[in-house]
């Protein structure tokens, strides 16, 4: 098949992540892959993964410029089957798709990606995309939400990773923490500062990382400060290289009140970093087997994520190095690409055939 992908999502996020690893997966069973997307670092790391990548300067909705572009690409690439994630992409490359009775797959990265309005409703009637979301917790909201895509081809298949293929044999001797949300509030990295400030103040030594960007960047740098974490805590900044992170890392922190899923947990645990995250949204659904005491008490506040740091950062070496590996195990066997990819590649087949008897 030749499949192309469209992503007009202006931030780095999961759905970039999820649309380079799949497509180096699905061209590894054999199809060809198209990127769309904005110019960009997006772009350029498409074609640094060895990707057909090309930017697009995106025009308004319905543009009849916009349009015949991607009908003529679709066209001159002999395009089977598109993915679209936003409703720009929709709005442009899906409707080049639609007017080639090219199959869609609609991809849906949050519940807030569609809303219960009239042109959601009628571009299901219209388009007729089949719908993909990231997790179950994500469908099932949005099914709640918008009764009428119970009637629609609707699967959840989680994102897949590429797991570290180096085995762990040692462990920090200061242990380290890796964390790589975006630095919004939602993402509750001020509880996790909280935290760290009691592990201090109980003698626990380690060393912090934070990767990202966001709108209370300047707020928590401040509040670092004010806690006395300066020598503990390291800002790293924007980087579409989380995985030479994750190599120097022990434990992975997922702060936030609610993920759809949460990519960044799945890559942190394909490089063997304990996970510890809140219980809530899509993150329940691949958890490791028999460390549910580090999926902690969603609700706001410091306790719960400090309890499990605790008993991390107190196991000894070969407690950690063990831990460790079966989380990397664990990762590799349930969302390794790969195993992803087929799942996928299935959707997309049923959705392409179906097009074909219509």
């Amino acid at each position: 098949m030749n499949i192309a992908f469209v992503n007009f999502t202006h931030k780095w996020g999961g759905v970039k992540t999820w649309t380079l690893n799949m497509g180096i997966a699905l061209g590894d069973l054999g199809h060809q892959v198209e990127i769309y997307g904005r110019p960009g670092i997006f772009i350029e790391k498409a074609k640094n993964c060895g990707l057909n990548a090309t930017s697009v300067n995106v025009g308004p909705d319905f543009s009849p410029y916009r349009i015949i572009y991607f009908i003529r690409e679709f066209l001159k690439k002999k395009i089977t089957v598109v993915i679209v994630n936003v409703s720009k992409d929709m709005r442009t490359a899906g409707v080049a798709a639609w007017f080639l009775n090219i199959p869609i797959i609609h991809r849906l990265g949050a519940p807030g990606d569609l809303r219960n309005r009239y042109s959601v409703r009628a571009t299901q009637r219209i388009f007729k995309p089949a719908l993909l979301s990231c997790s179950e917790f994500v469908l099932q909201k949005l099914k709640d939400n918008i009764p009428v895509l119970n009637d629609y081809v609707f699967e959840s298949i989680h994102p897949g990773i590429i797991p570290s293929s180096k085995p762990h044999k040692v462990v920090n001797l200061i242990r380290k923490i890796i964390v790589t949300s975006q630095l919004n509030p939602d993402k509750g990295h001020i509880d996790l500062l909280n935290a760290l400030t009691e592990l201090k103040k109980k003698k626990f030594v380690f060393k912090c990382v934070i990767a990202g960007t966001g709108t209370i960047e300047d707020q928590l740098k401040q509040q670092c400060i004010k806690l006395r974490l300066e020598d503990d805590v390291k800002w790293y900044g924007f980087t579409t290289d989380v995985n030479s992170l994750l190599e120097e890392g022990d434990i992975f922190v997922l702060p936030s009140f609610e993920e759809p899923l949460g990519i960044a947990l799945e890559e942190a645990m394909g490089y063997g970093l304990v996970p510890v995250a809140r219980k809530s949204g899509g993150v329940p659904e691949i958890w490791p087997v028999n460390y549910e005491e580090f999926l902690v008490n969603p609700e706001p506040g410091h306790h719960y994520i400090q309890k499990a740091l605790e008993k991390i950062l107190s196991f000894n070496d070969q407690e950690l190095l063990i831990t460790k590996q079966k989380v990397q195990i664990h990762a590799s066997k349930t969302f390794h690409v790969d195993v992803q990819a087929k799942k996928f590649e299935k959707m997309i087949l049923g959705k392409v055939l179906s097009k074909s008897t219509n």
